[in-house]
Order: structure tokens, then C-alpha cells, then sequence
């Protein structure tokens, strides 16, 4: 009887034992803490260095987010260089091949962009060029994690610069991430200034619809033109005005350089420096200043400016279409030339000459009398007794003989003084009436 006491003491011991150790196992997985029982009882069971006093073990466990990890872990900052959060991603897809690269000339910047993302999206790199961007991770905490982002970084770069064209490769920006090119990109691309602006909204209005093509596939064309337009800058009721400004002088080539000059002033514009719509005025006022200048000319300064620009040759007469062919222009003028383009080209020296005489142009002091006479205002000088009249004009001479109509007798003498300001004495020829 009393064996069998024991026995059943025994087993109920065991049986306590075995609860107490499943309750220490479960609070030590929880606390992460092993908290050892009496030494009495685990004598047999653990070793007895171990049970002076509670020791911590250090057990990894995970936070909810690993960016959350406190920095002063032991075990996270171990999780951390063993099993970074951010992995190292391959470049598996490039620019497709039947897509145009971006050429900032004239390409589509805004369809550019949707091909990259969809590259970038399927090569899981979008968030290292597009928002939210991945967080670069701290090089003192995570620096495996940090050698991989930079290594994701400079393979999204590495996307953006087999989608550019050649010519765009040289003013690349590669030394600040994948990011920053982009963004490099974007705003030289919204640079391309109101000139692009003004043609792209002018094919918007431009398109109509066709029974060819389906309505819907109309607008929506409309519609990337109008996106396009806008995506290259802001379009405010200033900027409208601008514009609108700029595509009034496409019409003639002559406004071509103040259309380049406003162009690139609306262009350099910032928001502490605007160009607006008033500056553009102002400039096109001044362009039609300068223009009057040029064209309001009397025909004094035209001639003026002639004749400073073909100063006499002695007085002799000059032949324009001689001097233009590098032959000997002085002694004769272009009527009377014998060279291609004068007016007795094919005959000799002497048909010229004989022609000139039998015109009335007996030679070089009178032509130079008759040029004299032609250039300017003639005046007829008419005495009579002690009387001297002067008639000017081209029916002088008809005057005159109305005058000396009635006149028995008296021969007025008659003087041709030729250009007011022409000093020297001409012959006089008298005149019966």
C-alpha cells in the first residue's frame, strides 16, 4: 500500500513538472526572455550554471516594418546586414526598339514618358524616377540595403539613356540620379518655349473630324495635341496673350527675327522675372519704330544717300552696267553702253557714238550740260531793254512765245540758266518771237 503511495506521488509530481515547463517555454517565446524555475526542481534537467539568476536571451524577433526597427536592436541591426529590405533588381527589359527616343527638337515628350514608365514599371525601378520614390537608406544603419538602391538607381539610369536620342546624351544629366535626369529632362522639354506651343495648338485646331476615321479616335488626338501644349509649360490668360502675340507674326518672314527674340525672352522668363504679355507689346513697338525709321524716307536723303555711296567721277558721266562688270565705267552711261546690258549692246564704239550725236548728245560736255539740265529745274532768262524776266518750268518756252506774241519788232535775248544752283554761265541763243 504504501509502494503504491509513492508511486502516485511520484506521477503527480511529473505531471506538474511537464505544466510548469510548458508555461516557462510559452512566456519565454513571447518575453524572449528564459526565466528558469527553482533549482530544486530542474536540478536533473539543466544545467546548474544557468540557474543563479534570470538571463535575457537574444532572440530576433521581427518588427511590424522593417523601417520601423529601432536603431538600438542588436538582433535588428543583424537582420538588417544579413536580410536587407531593399534587394538588388537586374535590368531585365530595355527602351522597346520600335518606339522613337526622345529627341527634344521635336519629339513627344509626353508619350515619351508613358513608354518609360511602362519600361521602368515592368523592370520594378518606377519608384526610383517616378513619386513616391523609394527612401535612400541611412549608410550608417543599413548599408547593404544602401549599396543596393544605389545599384537600382544607376540601372533605372541606365534605362533613361537607352531611351534619348544621340543627339540628347551629351547635355545628359547622370551625376545626381535617376531622378534628376528625368526632371532634367522634363523641364527642358517644357523650355521648348511658346514657338512649339503655338504650332501644336494650331494642329489641335487644325484637325477635324472625317467619316475615314472614327470620331472617337479624333478627339482623342485632339486632346494628347492639347495636353501636349500644356504639358510644356503653364498656359495662364498671360501666357495666352503671349502666344497669341507670337502667332501674329508667322505670318510674314520679315517679322522672323522679333519672333525669335520674344520667343526666347518668354521662354527665359521665371516667376520673379516674368516676360508678359505688355513686354511683348512694348517690343513689338519698338520693332515697328525701327521699321518706320527704314521706310519713311524723303526722296532728298535717298538721293543724298546715292550719291555718297557713288561719288562723281570727275564730273564725267558713269556707266552703272560697266562698273557692275568690271569694265572701265567713265566717259559714257548705260544707254550709250556697247557691253551685255547697256542699251546699244552688239554695235560698236562708233554706232554708239554716232547715235548719241544724231540724239542730240554731242559729246561729253554737252551730255554733262544735258544731264545738268535734265537732273534739276530749268530757268529761262529773257531781257528786254532794261527789263530781265525769268521763267522756270516745263512749259517756260510756251510762255514765252505767249508773251512776245503781239511784239512787232525786238529780239529778246533768251537764257537757259539751268540748275538754280549751278554758278557757271551757260551759253545764251537769241530768240525771235
Amino acid at each position: 500500500m504504501l509502494v503504491y503511495i509513492l508511486r502516485l506521488s511520484r506521477l503527480w509530481a511529473n505531471t506538474a513538472y511537464f505544466e510548469t515547463e510548458q508555461y516557462l517555454e510559452s512566456n519565454r517565446v513571447l518575453s524572449g526572455h528564459f526565466v528558469p524555475t527553482s533549482p530544486g526542481r530542474l536540478s536533473q534537467e539543466f544545467n546548474p550554471c544557468i540557474l543563479s539568476k534570470a538571463q535575457p536571451i537574444k532572440i530576433p524577433l521581427f518588427p511590424h516594418t522593417l523601417a520601423e526597427t529601432p536603431n538600438t536592436m542588436t538582433g535588428s541591426t543583424m537582420i538588417t546586414e544579413t536580410r536587407p529590405h531593399i534587394q538588388q533588381l537586374p535590368l531585365r527589359h530595355q527602351f522597346p526598339s520600335d518606339k522613337p527616343r526622345l529627341d527634344l527638337s521635336w519629339g513627344d515628350f509626353s508619350k515619351w514618358t508613358r513608354t518609360v514608365q511602362t519600361g521602368l514599371r515592368g523592370n520594378l525601378l518606377l519608384n526610383y524616377v517616378f513619386d513616391p520614390i523609394v527612401p535612400k537608406p541611412d549608410a550608417l544603419t543599413q548599408p547593404i540595403a544602401l549599396t543596393n538602391w544605389i545599384a537600382n538607381d544607376s540601372t533605372a539610369l541606365a534605362y533613361i539613356e537607352g531611351a534619348v536620342a544621340d543627339t540628347e546624351l551629351d547635355g545628359l544629366v547622370t551625376d545626381k540620379g535617376a531622378k534628376s535626369c528625368y526632371d532634367d529632362l522634363k523641364t527642358r522639354a517644357q523650355r521648348g518655349g511658346p514657338i512649339r506651343q503655338i504650332g501644336i495648338l494650331q494642329d489641335a485646331l487644325k484637325t477635324y473630324c472625317s467619316p475615314s476615321e472614327p470620331l472617337g479616335t479624333t478627339a482623342k488626338t485632339i486632346n494628347a495635341l492639347i495636353d501636349r501644349a500644356f504639358d510644356m509649360g503653364t498656359v495662364n490668360r498671360d501666357v495666352f496673350k503671349s502666344i497669341a502675340l507670337l502667332n501674329s507674326l508667322g505670318s510674314d518672314k520679315s517679322y522672323e527675327s522679333l519672333q525669335v527674340a520674344i520667343s526666347t525672352a518668354l521662354s527665359n522668363s521665371t516667376i520673379a522675372h516674368p516676360f508678359t504679355h505688355a513686354d511683348v507689346v512694348r517690343q513689338m513697338e519698338a520693332h515697328q519704330f525701327v521699321l518706320n525709321q527704314r521706310t519713311h524716307q524723303t526722296p532728298h536723303e535717298t538721293t543724298a544717300l546715292a550719291a555718297k555711296a557713288h561719288p562723281p567721277h570727275g564730273g564725267c558721266p558713269h556707266c552703272s552696267n560697266c562698273a557692275l562688270r568690271g569694265f572701265n565705267p567713265v566717259g559714257h552711261t548705260q544707254p550709250w553702253c556697247i557691253h551685255e546690258g547697256g542699251g546699244m549692246a552688239g554695235k560698236t564704239i562708233e554706232e554708239s557714238r554716232a547715235a548719241r550725236l544724231a540724239q542730240g548728245g554731242g559729246g561729253r560736255k554737252t551730255a554733262k550740260k544735258n544731264t545738268s539740265a535734265s537732273t534739276g529745274t530749268s530757268k529761262i532768262k529773257v531781257s528786254r531793254g532794261d527789263t530781265t524776266l525769268y521763267l522756270e518750268g516745263q512749259n517756260a518756252e510756251t510762255a514765252l512765245a505767249a508773251f512776245f506774241k503781239d511784239t512787232p519788232s525786238g529780239q529778246p535775248k533768251v537764257e537757259f540758266a539751268g540748275l538754280a544752283t549751278d554758278p557757271t554761265p551757260m551759253p545764251t541763243a537769241d530768240r525771235g518771237p
